[in-house]
């Protein structure tokens, strides 16, 4: 009771979040219970277990907008989720620097090189438990159990990947099961250089790549 310990509550997890939201493009008005789903129809669940449900709904009128109540399990609330170093391209095959999000997850995931048998850059095929697909021309998010070690350096000569993304085990298994289809993946050089640098080496830059279907030429 008091300040004191309103200010101290502020500093714990809450236990919920309630928020309104407005519904368009349904014509089927939920009446409160239903689940709040994401794009590619997983429940929103916290760590305890806790999916969130629409608590009631109504139409405003002042607004001209159907209202949903809504219970949210509390989430990382903007905080940083998952810090670790990674693996881009080599200086041969970069990963693409600019907009793009996850078109897709897939686990397990067999990898199948797309350079010809002979090429310097021909992998042949290899297992892997995660993937988070990005890019149209195959650019993912994805372990790599056959690296010993990621970080600044770990892309020069033939150490780099072929453009994807490599992490190690731990972050990757967090990562994948926290992110859904249409997560916005941003990648910046992160060189050192002046903004405007870095925003001109852009290569790629889709804000609407990864929600609903993948074009048949992605």
């Amino acid at each position: 009771v008091g300040k004191e310990a309103h200010l101290a509550s502020r500093e714990r997890e809450p236990a919920a979040v309630c928020s309104t939201l407005t519904l368009t493009g349904n014509t089927r008005f939920p009446l409160g219970r239903e689940p709040i789903v994401r794009e590619d129809g997983s429940p929103l669940v916290d760590a305890k277990g806790r999916r969130s449900y629409v608590t009631s709904a109504g139409m405003g009128p002042s607004l001209g907008k159907y209202l949903l109540m809504t219970y949210l399990p509390p989430g990382d609330h903007g905080q940083l989720f998952v810090d670790t170093l990674v693996t881009t391209g080599r200086p041969a095959l970069p990963t693409d620097v600019g907009l793009m999000r996850v078109n897709r997850k897939e686990s397990p995931v067999h990898f199948i090189s797309p350079f010809p048998h002979g090429s310097p850059y021909d992998y042949g095929s290899i297992n892997a438990r995660y993937a988070l697909w990005f890019h149209p021309s195959g650019e993912a998010i994805h372990d790599s159990w056959w690296r010993s070690w990621y970080g600044p350096g770990s892309n020069v000569g033939s150490y780099g990947s072929h453009g994807c993304i490599g992490l190690p085990y731990g972050p990757i298994d967090v990562l994948f099961s926290w992110t859904p289809v249409g997560t916005p993946v941003v990648v910046i050089p992160g060189d050192g250089s002046p903004p405007a640098d870095q925003v001109a080496q852009q290569s790629y830059n889709d804000p609407y790549f990864g929600y609903g279907s993948p074009s048949p030429d992605s």
